[in-house]
């Protein structure tokens, strides 16, 4: 952190020249200075941020009321007014006297961002200046600061973290999502959060998407529970435990004397809902080995802009395997795998 501030860590403070942003950020600011930290100004600055770099790519031709609608996203969020309206956000409009073509379009934007929407069968039709705040608040959603708003508001609700006896709900329609507030927190990353990589509609967004579903993947194959407790992969009960119990989600019951549960195998009950990677614990010899070496996750290759290549996630074994055909072969292995790369990348959305 030499000669970094601490500010600059959480990029840019966004601003603007125009009166009604900079009226619309102080009037978001006062509304939600008491929302807990899952929702609270520095999230809608988050979206902000992201939602012009979106815009910015996609070439959208109303910038404005891109900032607008995600800056006005969460001011009449139906899980802290328990109501499903837009009622303060157009109220606020109107005492700007913006126009009615614009407030409608702006609305427009708000009513669609929500994941609630996509679950309903008249859900709103996608336009360029949705997808961007859509994406925005959804990328905010995932990767670390998701999980960690994820368990923050887990915590205001006081939910429990996980129930042994409520697995998640995973094909819900929107009147079931909505009722359905009192569900575990861990229940959350099934039931939404594991599915927003897949539900991404901008290019950008979908890059994004990538390494964030990744980190949060790898979070959850770290995690497991013994005894009712949850505890880190290198817990010394892991180690011993591991090669002799499966984790089938519900063939291991939580609790229980012998066995271990990683809550990432949870996905297992619904493969084609909640796309996941992580091996089966005693499934395999294989599976086991690379468990105990640490080699079952992915880390996140870094961009090389002047050989287009992007930042993307790489299985451990996979990069393991490359340096070992180099030290045999030498700079040929390394082509190849460069190569090999290449094709990867020309395969991934965006």
């Amino acid at each position: 952190m030499e000669n970094v501030s601490w500010k600059e860590n959480f990029g840019p403070v966004m601003t603007s020249n125009d009166p009604l942003i900079q009226k619309t950020a102080e009037f978001v600011q006062t509304a939600l200075a008491s929302n807990d930290a899952s929702h609270d100004w520095n999230h809608i600055e988050r979206v902000w941020r992201m939602s012009v770099r979106l815009a910015s790519e996609e070439k959208v031709e109303r910038m404005d009321c891109v900032v607008l609608a995600a800056l006005l996203h969460d001011i009449d969020d139906w899980k802290y007014t328990g109501s499903n309206s837009n009622e303060r956000a157009n109220n606020f409009l109107l005492s700007q006297n913006v126009d009615a073509e614009k407030i409608d379009f702006i609305l427009k934007i708000i009513k669609g961002v929500g994941f609630k929407e996509e679950l309903s069968a008249s859900n709103t039709p996608i336009f360029p200046e949705l997808a961007c705040v859509q994406d925005a608040d959804r990328l905010d959603a995932i990767g670390a600061l998701g999980i960690a708003r994820c368990l923050t508001y887990g915590g205001h609700k006081k939910r429990v973290l996980y129930d042994v006896n409520s697995p998640p709900i995973l094909n819900m329609d929107k009147d079931a999502y909505m009722k359905h507030k009192d569900g575990a927190t861990i229940n959350h990353f099934y039931e939404k959060l594991f599915k927003l990589k897949d539900m991404m509609k901008t290019n950008a967004g979908r890059r994004i998407a990538q390494e964030r579903h990744a980190y949060m993947e790898e979070f959850l194959n770290m995690v497991h529970i013994i005894n009712g407790e949850i505890v880190q992969d290198n817990d010394p009960r892991v180690q011993k435990l591991k090669g002799s119990t499966t984790t089938n989600y519900g063939s291991t019951r939580l609790g229980s004397t012998r066995g271990v549960t990683t809550i990432s195998s949870m996905s297992e009950h619904s493969a084609a809902s909640v796309p996941m990677s992580a091996p089966e614990v005693g499934t395999s010899p294989l599976s086991r080995f690379l468990i105990a070496t640490r080699l079952n996750g992915t880390i996140t290759f870094p961009a090389i802009p002047f050989l287009c290549i992007r930042a993307a996630p790489v299985k451990k074994i996979t990069l393991l395997l490359f340096f070992i055909s180099f030290l045999f072969f030498g700079w040929s292995a390394l082509i190849f795998g460069l190569i090999v790369y290449l094709i990867y990348q020309a395969s991934l959305p965006g």
